[in-house]
């Protein structure tokens, strides 16, 4: 059997850097004028869905607002713990 026989190394044409893959992230940087990151930006709803189902296995649906901090603390609990 043969070995692939390579070029010694001042044949080999090093136009491109070689890329250090462990150094560096997963992609090249690009040569193009670097863009800046949009901001990331979170958002909340304000209706709560819930869902419930009957005796008889029918669904309901329920929409409500969701209620400030304020209002939460001002109101009194609907529900109780036994």
């Amino acid at each position: 059997m043969k070995k692939a026989q390579t070029p010694p190394p001042s044949e080999i044409d090093l136009t491109e850097p070689i890329y250090d893959y462990m150094k560096y992230g997963n992609k090249k940087k690009s040569k193009a004028l670097p863009q800046l990151k949009g901001k990331k930006r979170v958002s909340f709803k304000r209706i709560v869905e819930q869902v419930t189902f009957t005796d008889d296995w029918k669904m309901l649906t329920s929409e409500s607002h969701l209620r400030t901090e304020e209002e939460q603390v001002g109101a009194p609990s609907r529900h109780t713990i036994i």
